[in-house]
């Protein structure tokens, strides 16, 4: 009986420690990704030294009337193209 509540008050308290690093990581996370305006993104977009990439989900890009001119479409889910991305260009991602 003793166990089984020594055990429970270990699993609050790493699920505990594990929710109070997640919310540190994300807030950490937001910080250290530059944002820019889109009259940024409007004076280098013509660069060769730019690549933008789309990754909104599939149904968002569909519907959409909107498209960032030379965007590259990637999907947010699959990270896999990010191991192939120039690294000599500046990587503008673009999600909404």
């Amino acid at each position: 009986m003793i166990e089984r509540g020594m055990m429970r008050i270990v699993v609050a308290f790493v699920v505990g420690l594990l929710c109070v690093a997640g919310t540190t990581l994300v807030a950490c996370a937001g910080d250290s990704v530059p944002r820019m305006q889109v009259g940024e993104l409007v004076e280098m977009i013509d660069s060769d030294n730019v690549m933008v990439v789309d990754v909104r989900r599939s149904r968002d890009w569909e519907g959409s009337e909107s498209m960032i001119k030379n965007a590259v479409r990637k999907p947010y889910d699959d990270d896999a193209w990010m191991a192939v991305v120039p690294k000599d260009k500046t990587i503008v991602v673009y999600c909404a």
